[in-house]
């Protein structure tokens, strides 16, 4: 867990400002691999251009070559820039497509390989492109989408990413899981 620490977004939804989950390494001049020590660490992508990817289905999307061969929105896009992703790992060249196409996407790849970006750049693209405004203030909420995970430490990994991946869109990750307070985990949900 994270100690009972407040998780959930960076707009509190009274006025304060969005914190920037990009700020400390542009502040410092970090290099990505601190910032993003958790993301493709140890993985050679050029030496796996050659494995061969099995996508099936009926009409199935072309695979992408780079970022901008698909167009993601000028947010988004701007936010791969951030996080400094050059060109898509092999799990997401073929993903993406397939996501921004609304299929259906079973994937399987290695620990570091980039599917949490894989699957949440279709994710946030379509909720960019279909301009989701937030539903009414209150106890009910109206999530756009969903993702689940096994764990609480993955369901944290992922909302770390999603932050990224969301600043500046309107877009606004929660993190939920077991273990920790619900009374604060629904009030970050309300907001």
């Amino acid at each position: 867990g994270d100690g009972g620490r407040r998780r959930g977004g960076w707009d509190s939804g009274r006025g304060e400002a969005e914190k920037d989950p990009f700020a400390e390494a542009e502040k410092t001049n970090k290099d990505a691999d601190d910032l993003f020590a958790g993301e493709n660490t140890g993985i050679n992508f050029d030496a796996y251009e050659d494995i061969p990817v099995e996508a099936t289905g009926n009409e199935v999307p072309e695979p992408i070559a780079a970022f901008q061969d698909i167009d993601m929105g000028k947010e988004l896009m701007e936010n791969v820039r951030r996080c400094k992703y050059t060109k898509p790992t092999p799990v997401q060249r073929y993903s993406i497509p397939i996501g921004m196409a609304g299929r259906d996407l079973m994937a399987c790849a290695q620990t570091g390989s980039g599917k949490t970006a894989a699957f949440c750049f279709p994710i946030i693209a379509s909720a960019l492109r279909a301009g989701f405004q937030p539903g009414p203030r209150g106890r009910k909420v109206f999530p756009i989408a969903l993702v689940l995970s096994p764990t609480r430490e993955l369901s944290s990994q992922i909302y770390d990413e999603a932050r990224k991946f969301c600043y500046q869109t309107g877009i606004r990750p929660v993190v939920v899981y077991g273990g920790a307070p619900p009374g604060q985990q629904l009030r970050e949900l309300e907001r």
